[in-house]
């Protein structure tokens, strides 16, 4: 199911831009990273850039929908949806 407008439009005007990482993106990110870090999996992910600098990303991705990440951005960010 496709989010509202209204929730899309308040997560791009606070920055929030959603992707999907696939299975090249993950095989590379897996293969560049120590053998502390846990591996990365493939779904969408949100980060918040403001500035030009990112300030948020997403810690509990991936998700399985652009919908999901969109509205977790919107609950860990406490972000508003103008009615």
């Amino acid at each position: 199911m496709k989010l509202a407008h209204k929730f899309t439009d308040a997560a791009k005007k606070a920055g929030v831009t959603v992707y999907f990482a696939d299975r090249k993106m993950t095989k590379i990110w897996n293969e560049l990273r120590t053998t502390e870090e846990p591996l990365v999996y493939g779904g969408w992910y949100w980060i918040r850039k403001q500035k030009g600098r990112v300030t948020d990303v997403d810690e509990d991705g991936p998700f399985k929908s652009e919908s999901a990440a969109i509205r977790d951005a919107l609950v860990k960010l406490q972000l508003r949806v103008q009615h």
